[in-house]
């Protein structure tokens, strides 16, 4: 298997694991009021596709003097996802 197909095989694969816990996490909202698993899904739609899109924008702009703008997503969305995380523990049971 040549690398293209492990990172389109990578990449399906984490699309049915967010699938699926998407899923999870809002049948768990609905019918046990469970907040942890939907602040979960919320760092993970930080840290996938919100983070992929920010980086995308800022690499197609003109680079400032200072930290390269994917490096200040990068850290900016790690800080979000780690947030999150806290809220997470801090909520669990």
């Amino acid at each position: 298997m040549d690398a293209r197909a492990v990172v389109r095989l990578l990449r399906r694969l984490n699309l049915a694991a967010a699938l699926a816990l998407a899923a999870v996490a809002v049948l768990r909202l609905l019918h046990q009021g469970a907040v942890v698993p939907m602040l979960l899904l919320a760092g993970l739609l930080i840290v996938g596709p919100v983070e992929d899109w920010l980086k995308r924008r800022v690499v197609s702009r003109p680079v400032d003097p200072g930290p390269p703008a994917a490096q200040v997503v990068d850290q900016a969305t790690s800080l979000a996802l780690i947030l999150i995380l806290v809220a997470a523990a801090l909520l669990a049971r």
